[in-house]
């Protein structure tokens, strides 16, 4: 049977049934008492409006009194949300609220929330910029005052929903507490510890308050039911009806309208329940005109209704409005030969769905595709391609810890929106874009490798045009790895990996460059893994030892001191290079340990030696990023090894000085505290600056081997060795030049104005054994006699640059 030319019959409205089992008690009672509590809520927009008005003159007092701007925007955000709040109490004020359903009561619950706790942040923080960061008196005591009342305030308003409360004192109280605290004067302070007792004696109150409020609610709920009692059974079925978050309408075998509830009847746009649809073809042609649905849709419901009818099976679908609602219908047959419709608005389900779908696949920061998506995206590439080649571009933007780090994040997140921005212009629709997470991106191009690099290459062009953000100019340049498939990979696995290889390798030749990937990169990135996990072995069986290099001093001949330098040594392969090993291990996150450990067994090698030598070890930068653990290493190592603080002596690069420069001095002058010297190793290389000598706590300065190496020969290295010499000299400080191999360099340094020196002249790095066996003789001179400079040449060219002893 079809439903389209069906009789109209007499319509039977739900008001007039009245079978249905009553709802639960419970939930009624709990609705209407939690109806009150909202409505309490709203009970006062005077005083509403009265304190939403004294919030926005506060920051205006303050702005009016300090010139400071921020306050004037406080002002304006002030005034937007008094304006936000004072719309939606008029709303609510202008409605009966008596059969509001719970999503809408929460709702309305919702609305206050946001506007009274944006209301009380926006006040906190003017509360705590006007104590913490002004002077201005009238400010002070204008926001203390107004904000003691606003607390007040919220306890006598909002005390229905405590939870409120406790959320806006702690918003406006915890800023003003600490805005006074901040302030550093004791009394301001006294004021904020009052505040905080203050701020807890009302959320007490509140919940007094709340509950006579709740003991009102239950009384006024109770009256409503005995007034409502003896209407309650001849409206049950209305009642469970319009309950129902789904629109429900039953219709008979002959299409007839038997019950429809309030629900369908907004759904569909009916208008007025005494002249409801009374049929099942009226009601469709009746959605027609009313502008709710459109005429194919209106059949389309006809035919599942038939279809329900003829097959006496559910049917369901999905249609859209014209004003935009997404509907599901259910029809159910009855056991009576008719159809039971029912109807739900899923347009927020659908638009939900919708935002999670695209946050699952999107960047949150730029809207590209992100990681989960770009990898479904190229495992789709890999199985799909179908012989056609197409290439991964691996690209990340040049120094960008340095934006962040001296722009700030705000100014990063910017860049990486008009990086994104760059990306979609440049490559458009002929590949796919997303973020990988940082400043890594990555681009899908359908694109052979050759066409790819050439690609990148003009990626790299483009990029020589710089941004300018918040009135500044940034230069960036961009490096990109590139991969192409089948060549470099057949499986989005061995696709990324190779562009990554080839991206380490764009930044390895100097950034500002596009590489594509060949196999000897990835038997590096082999090597580089075995050494890796090599390393960590060696770290975890304790595989490494520490060589000794005497330092001497120039005038006696005498070792006055011993650099410790870590060694690795391989079973039948001798020594890896430090050169390899220690960057890696900062990389890591293996040279903090490592280096507690050289300080510790260097102070314990030390104290056994048969006279005061001191003993030097070299500190990573990376260690001085945790103070705290640096001078507890070495506090551990002087007690557990009984050596002479001022024995030890801890040398620093000058890169140190530059990466935090009042951290790096207090870990230093703490140091110094303790009585360990400190040098400055290889100055003269890198970031010399006079400024470090005369800032920093040192006790020496390391000329680096570059200089001595072209003393004898070059007047630059000489005067550069002179005129470091007299500044060390002129602020109390020795002299140490490195890397002395002949007799010749030794004299000319001692001539310049050094004391002391180290080099293959006088020792390699020797070993335990090597180092007692040098150390046993106390009168031993090393090349240099204790003589004068022309005197030690002398010596050093009848022999004496060579001691007999089996470690050298």
């Amino acid at each position: 049977m079809r439903f389209i030319g069906a009789s109209a019959p007499t319509v039977r409205p739900a008001q007039a049934v009245r079978t249905g089992r009553p709802p639960k008690r419970g939930q009624t009672r709990d609705l209407d008492a939690y109806r009150h509590l909202v409505g309490s809520l709203f009970s006062s927009p005077a005083s509403i409006a009265i304190s939403n008005l004294i919030g926005v003159f506060v920051p205006w007092f303050c702005w009016h009194v300090t010139g400071v701007d921020v306050f004037l925007w406080l002002t304006a955000l002030t005034a937007l949300t008094f304006g936000a709040r004072m719309v939606t109490v008029l709303r609510y004020t202008r409605q009966a609220h008596d059969l509001d359903t719970l999503a809408r009561t929460q709702a309305w619950d919702r609305e206050f929330l946001a506007g009274t706790t944006i209301f009380a942040v926006l006040v906190g923080i003017n509360c705590y910029l006007a104590l913490a960061g002004t002077d201005s008196v009238p400010a002070h005591i204008l926001t203390i005052v107004a904000g003691i009342a606003f607390a007040s305030g919220f306890v006598a308003r909002n005390a229905a929903r405590p939870v409120f409360v406790i959320l806006q004192i702690a918003c406006l109280a915890g800023p003003m507490a600490a805005g006074l605290v901040a302030a550093g004067h004791p009394y301001y302070a006294g004021i904020g510890a009052f505040i905080v007792f203050y701020g807890l004696t009302n959320v007490v109150i509140t919940f007094s308050i709340n509950r006579n409020l709740v003991a009102l609610a239950t009384a006024h709920r109770e009256a409503n039911e005995l007034s409502l009692l003896a209407k309650r059974e001849a409206s049950k079925l209305d009642s469970a009806l319009n309950a129902m978050v789904q629109g429900l309408a039953m219709f008979d075998d002959a299409g007839r309208l038997e019950v429809c509830n309030t629900r369908h009847q907004a759904l569909y746009g009916l208008g007025d329940p005494d002249r409801l649809p009374c049929a099942f073809n009226i009601f469709l042609e009746t959605t027609v005109q009313n502008g709710m649905l459109a005429p194919a849709t209106a059949e389309r419901i006809g035919v599942l209704g038939t279809e329900a009818l003829t097959t006496q099976r559910p049917q369901a679908g999905e249609i859209e409005t014209r004003t935009g609602d997404v509907l599901s219908l259910s029809l159910e047959p009855t056991p009576e030969g008719g159809v039971v419709l029912t109807t739900e608005n899923i347009t927020t389900r659908k638009r939900v769905a919708a935002t999670i779908e695209r946050m699952a696949n999107t960047d949150s920061l730029t809207g590209l595709r992100n990681r989960f998506s770009f990898n479904q995206a190229l495992v789709e590439a890999c199985r799909d391609a179908d012989g056609q080649p197409f290439s991964l571009l691996s690209l990340d933007i040049d120094n960008f810890k340095t934006v962040n780090d001296t722009l700030g994040h705000g100014v990063g997140d910017e860049l990486l929106l008009r990086v994104a921005e760059r990306l979609r212009r440049l490559v458009g629709n002929e590949g796919t874009i997303a973020r990988f997470g940082g400043d890594e991106f990555l681009i899908l191009l359908i694109e052979d490798a050759g066409a790819a690099l050439v690609a990148a290459r003009r990626l790299l062009d483009d990029f020589r045009l710089p941004f300018e953000i918040d009135g500044r100019i940034l230069h960036v340049t961009i490096s990109v790895g590139v991969a192409s498939w089948p060549v470099h990979g057949t499986v989005a696995a061995e696709m990324m990996s190779a562009s990554d290889m080839a991206l380490y390798a764009a930044k390895s030749a100097g950034r500002n460059a596009a590489v594509l990937f060949t196999r000897e990169m990835a038997e590096g990135v082999h090597s580089r893994r075995t050494l890796e996990e090599n390393l960590r072995l060696a770290w975890r069986d304790r595989r490494f030892a520490l060589h000794y290099q005497p330092i001497v001093e120039l005038a006696s001949g005498r070792v006055v001191a011993c650099e410790a330098l870590m060694r690795w040594p391989v079973e039948g392969k001798g020594f890896v290079s430090p050169a390899e090993f220690i960057p890696l291990a900062e990389q890591m996150g293996l040279i903090v340990p490592m280096g507690a450990w050289a300080i510790r067994q260097a102070c314990l090698d030390a104290a056994a030696w048969p006279f005061d030598a001191d003993v030097a070890v070299n500190v990573s930068a990376i260690q001085f990023r945790d103070p705290d653990d640096l001078v507890r290493s070495v506090e551990i190592a002087l007690a557990d090894s009984g050596l002479d603080p001022a024995r030890l002596e801890l040398e620093v690069t000058e890169s140190l000085l530059i990466d935090d420069a009042d951290e790096t001095l207090a870990a230093m002058r703490r140091l110094r505290a303790l009585g360990v010297k400190l040098a400055l190793d290889d100055f003269g290389t890198g970031y010399a600056s006079i400024g470090y000598l005369a800032r920093y706590p040192f006790t020496k300065v390391k000329i680096d081997r570059s200089f001595a190496q072209l003393v004898a020969t070059d007047d630059t290295s000489r005067a550069i060795i002179e005129t470091i010499c007299a500044l060390a000299h002129r602020f109390d400080l020795t002299v140490v030049v490195e890397g002395i191999e002949t007799c010749t360099q030794a004299d000319e340094i001692a001539r310049l104005g050094a004391e002391f020196a180290q080099g293959y002249l006088f020792a390699k790095p020797l070993d335990g054994a090597g180092l007692q066996t040098l150390l046993a003789h106390p009168g031993l001179c090393l090349p240099l006699p204790s003589a004068p400079v022309t005197e030690a040449t002398v010596a050093c060219q009848n022999g004496g640059g060579q001691l007999e002893t089996p470690s050298l």
